[in-house]
C-alpha cells in the first residue's frame, strides 16, 4: 500500500506537467525614448543603445524610438520607460510629456527637460522642484554607497528635495568644497537622474552607480558577484 501510494504521488506531478506544459517565461517589455535626431545630436541614438545593452542583463526585451516619433498612449503597454534627453534644444513632443506625467510604472528620466515633466504645479505631488541646470559647473564627483565615482561633465539638473520622507536620493553629485546636490532620485513610480549618465564616461564612472540602481528600477535583485578583469599585456613565454 505504501509503495503504491508513494507512485501515485509521483505520477501525479507528471502528470499535471504533460497536461499543461510551461511555456517560455514572457520576458518584460522596456521602452527606450532618446532625443537629438531631428536636430542632428547623434548622441541620443548612442544612448539608447548604452540603455539597451544595459538591460539585456536583465532579461528585458526592449523598442528604441526616437521621441520625435512618439505618439500619444505609445508607453502605455510597457513594464519601464527610459527617457534619455541629452540634448538641451531637443524638441520634446508635449504628448510624450503628458504620458509622461500619467505613467503609473518606473519612469526614468534623464538629463534635460525635466523641468517641464515636474512643472512647478507638480512639484508638491512629486516631492521636489528642479531649480534649473548648471552648466560646467563644479560638480565632477558622484558619491554612490559611499564610492566617490567620476563625473566627466559639470552640467546636470539643480534638483531640490522639498519632502524627504518621500523621496530618497540613492547617489549625490559633489563639488571639490563638498557641496552636494541630488544625483539619482526616486520619488513614487519616478526615477531621476541628473544628466546623461554616459556623456563623457570612463571606467571609474558614475555611470557605475546607474548600472547598479538598476536592480531596483527594474526590481531584480540580483545576488553580488565580486569579480574582476585583469588585462596582461605584453607577455612573452621567455
Amino acid at each position: 500500500m505504501r509503495t503504491a501510494r508513494a507512485l501515485l504521488l509521483l505520477a501525479i506531478p507528471a502528470i499535471v506537467a504533460a497536461g499543461a506544459p510551461a511555456g517560455p517565461p514572457i520576458a518584460k517589455r522596456a521602452l527606450i525614448l532618446y532625443d537629438g535626431t531631428s536636430i542632428g545630436h547623434l548622441e541620443g541614438r548612442i544612448d539608447a543603445v548604452h540603455i539597451a545593452n544595459l538591460l539585456g542583463h536583465f532579461g528585458f526585451s526592449e523598442t528604441r524610438v526616437a521621441v520625435e516619433d512618439y505618439r500619444r498612449g505609445d508607453m502605455a503597454p510597457y513594464d519601464v520607460v527610459f527617457v534619455a534627453a541629452g540634448a538641451e534644444i531637443a524638441p520634446m513632443p508635449e504628448t510624450l510629456i503628458h504620458d509622461a506625467r500619467t505613467f503609473t510604472k518606473p519612469l526614468v528620466w534623464m538629463g534635460y527637460q525635466l523641468d517641464r515633466l515636474v512643472s512647478p504645479d507638480d512639484a508638491d505631488r512629486r516631492s521636489f522642484r528642479v531649480e534649473g541646470y548648471l552648466r560646467e559647473s563644479g560638480y565632477l564627483h558622484v558619491r554612490y554607497k559611499q564610492t566617490v565615482l567620476g563625473k566627466g561633465s559639470g552640467d546636470l539638473a539643480r534638483i531640490a528635495i522639498t519632502d524627504p520622507a518621500r523621496v530618497s536620493v540613492a547617489a549625490v553629485a559633489i563639488d571639490a568644497e563638498g557641496h552636494e546636490l541630488p544625483y539619482i532620485v526616486h520619488a513614487g513610480n519616478l526615477w531621476v537622474v541628473a544628466d546623461v549618465p554616459f556623456a563623457y564616461v570612463d571606467e571609474q564612472d558614475r555611470y557605475l552607480a546607474f548600472c547598479d540602481v538598476l536592480h531596483d528600477i527594474l526590481n531584480v535583485p540580483h545576488g553580488e558577484d565580486r569579480r574582476a578583469l585583469i588585462r596582461i599585456e605584453e607577455a612573452t613565454g621567455k
